[in-house]
């Protein structure tokens, strides 16, 4: 898989490495749809990214189970074109069957901006009811599609930057106890600190 590194929004079709502000980068794509037609029949068609998807595997070696995920994102887009393109988000416990989020769901507009700039949008959401045991993967997948516009030609740009995850575990019983454990211990010193400070205000 090759890479384009592209300083403007000015990108050829394919996956790019974006600077969507100075000296920040960002990995995106801007799709495409190319046809040729000899006297009315289709001689070629290819397509580039579209659909494509970007897919990022996580693995949980906290030790314990994690029964929920906090996800969130900024979307980077550059509407330079007269296509309209969405990308959406979905998640997946096995990498096959993927749960889509609609409500993070992105549209460009199907009108080009006059002056085209990367503009952003912050996503998140909390996936629960999870069961992802020690060691075993979990799958988030942002993909693109079209949803106006023509058929030939290159789509708006998009990308994907600061990304963050956070997991919520299920601790073992034991493991559980030794937390409120080390809590009232915590709160105990806390206690004693706080009767030396009365006690040096007394006298």
């Amino acid at each position: 898989m090759s890479f384009q590194e592209v300083n403007t929004g000015a990108a050829g079709a394919g996956i790019s490495t974006f600077e969507t502000s100075t000296g920040d980068r960002a990995l995106g794509a801007r799709p495409a749809f190319t046809q040729v037609s000899i006297f009315g029949f289709v001689f070629f068609e290819s397509t580039t990214f579209l659909p494509g998807s970007f897919t990022l595997r996580l693995q949980n070696n906290t030790g314990f189970a994690i029964k929920s995920l906090d996800i969130a994102y900024d979307i980077f887009s550059y509407n330079d074109t007269n296509f309209a393109s969405a990308w959406g988000f979905s998640h997946s416990a096995d990498n096959s069957a993927y749960t889509m989020v609609g409500s993070l769901d992105f549209n460009s507009a199907g009108t080009a901006s006059g002056s085209p700039g990367w503009d952003t949008v912050a996503r998140d959401t909390d996936i629960t009811g999870l069961s992802v045991a020690d060691g075993d993967y979990y799958y988030l997948r942002w993909s693109n599609s079209d949803t106006a516009g023509g058929l030939t030609g290159n789509r708006d740009q998009f990308a994907l930057d600061n990304i963050a995850v956070s997991a919520e575990v299920i601790p073992e019983p034991e493991t559980y106890a030794l937390f409120v454990g080390v809590a009232c211990l915590g709160l105990v010193v806390l206690r004693n600190k706080w009767a030396v400070i009365q006690a040096k205000r007394a006298s």
